[in-house]
């Protein structure tokens, strides 16, 4: 692992998983590579049932941990935390430190993200890297449009997104945005 200004505090990686995707499996794989422990935040656990916050954060947990649970090494190395967004960038940072237990390096692939912590000042910052070609938003619009999605999904996220019926949610959901 290696050697963080911060040994003794877990890592932070957050998103908002619309759905959980292989993408964000790489991305954590990153981080438990440096990382005793993550923290693992549910962004804007709040929104749901919108085109582009189609599950809730109880779905969401789920979807994290459906695809955690396929890599034996990560058991007990991480908590995840749905946290509600406030809306303001400039308090956002707090906003997290108030409600989290404290953390360290803080992981993400966001540039605004990035931003905030480095404004903040607190914690390191370990940009992730994109390996993969995927996005919630493009799984999204392949369930959307009846495409080939499973593929991009684990297998446990895949059966709990058909358990939960997404492609008729997200096609209501677009449904009612243009209607």
């Amino acid at each position: 692992m290696m050697e963080s200004a911060f040994p003794q505090l877990p890592g932070l990686v957050i998103g908002r998983f619309q759905p959980v995707h292989k993408g964000h499996l790489d991305a954590l794989r990153q981080a438990f590579e440096q990382e005793a422990h993550l923290l693992i935040v549910i962004g804007s656990a709040e929104n749901d049932y919108e085109l582009d916050n189609p599950f809730t954060a109880s779905e969401r947990y789920q979807m994290l941990a459906a695809a955690l649970a396929t890599t034996p090494e990560w058991q007990g190395r991480f908590s995840i935390v749905p946290i509600r967004d406030i809306n303001n960038h400039s308090l956002w940072v707090g906003h997290l430190e108030n409600l989290l237990p404290p953390f360290g390096v803080v992981y993400t692939g966001s540039p605004i993200v990035t931003e905030l912590f480095l404004q903040d000042g607190k914690h390191d910052i370990h940009e992730i890297k994109k390996n993969l070609d995927l996005s919630a938003t493009g799984v999204r619009d392949k369930i959307l449009n009846e495409q080939e999605w499973e593929e991009d999904t684990p297998a446990g996220v895949a059966e709990l997104l058909k358990k939960w019926n997404a492609q008729n949610r997200i096609q209501t959901l677009k449904k009612n945005v243009t209607d």
